[in-house]
């Protein structure tokens, strides 16, 4: 028997129905909690600090104050932050807190600063007669090697129950002695 010629091609067919969903699998189980990480290191983010060096200051009367000029100075970092000063002499080689006590030339003196928008000014030393009076002491080039100014931002405070500490009392709650740059800085991670 023979076979005839293949036919035309007919029309497609209508689309068929769509199948049901299949069922969702199951859930694998959680997986066991990790170990705890290590405490991670003090950030710095919110602390900057500066040196500038006060190594040609020299005033042989003892009367010339020294300015120093910092951008990051604005007047909202003096109303809301805490900005610490140290100067360094090169009598000890300590870090002294201003305001404080710092010995130059083996003369113990009193040494303040005025702070203002855009700097500070190291006012000049004077030593101090057991309260019955002072004098201006000389400072010669190399006296003082240089001031350190440190400005921790207000963001920094922490809240303890119903009160916030500010950046100074969460250092002193930290064991942070804040008329010791060393101990400031190796909190922060800041270089001397």
């Amino acid at each position: 028997m023979s076979q005839g010629p293949i036919g035309a091609q007919g029309s497609q067919g209508e689309q068929g129905m769509q199948g049901e969903n299949g069922t969702d699998g199951t859930n694998g189980e959680d997986g066991e909690q990790g170990i705890q990480g290590e405490k991670g290191e003090n950030g710095t983010a919110n602390v900057i600090s500066k040196k500038f060096d006060l190594s040609g200051w020299n005033d042989p009367s003892g009367v010339v104050n020294y300015s120093v000029y910092w951008s990051e100075l604005t007047t909202q970092a003096i109303e809301n932050d805490a900005i610490l000063f140290y100067i360094k002499t090169n009598h000890n080689g300590r870090f002294n807190p201003i305001p404080g006590r710092v010995i130059i030339n083996s003369i113990s003196a009193d040494i303040e600063l005025e702070l203002f928008t855009g700097g500070c000014t190291v006012i000049s030393l004077k030593r101090n007669y057991n309260g019955i009076g002072s004098a201006y002491i000389p400072v010669a080039a190399g006296d003082i090697d240089y001031l350190r100014i440190v400005i921790i931002e207000s963001s920094i405070s922490s809240k303890v129950g119903a009160n916030y500490l500010t950046p100074i009392n969460k250092l002193k709650a930290a064991g942070v002695d804040i008329n010791n740059y060393l101990q400031v800085a190796e909190y922060f991670g800041l270089e001397d």
